[in-house]
């Protein structure tokens, strides 16, 4: 939970739409590793 605050106080610093953008790149490629992985897995 303190790693998201964290990136969402971080995000609003720098304005909301640009912390928008970098929070729904960064949830997209942790999607595509998890994916990556599962994958892997079976």
């Amino acid at each position: 939970k303190s790693v998201v605050s964290v990136r969402v106080r971080h995000g609003s610093m720098l304005g909301i739409d640009n912390g928008n953008k970098m929070w729904k790149c960064f949830c997209n490629k942790q999607l595509v590793v998890n994916a990556g992985s599962s994958l892997e897995n079976t």
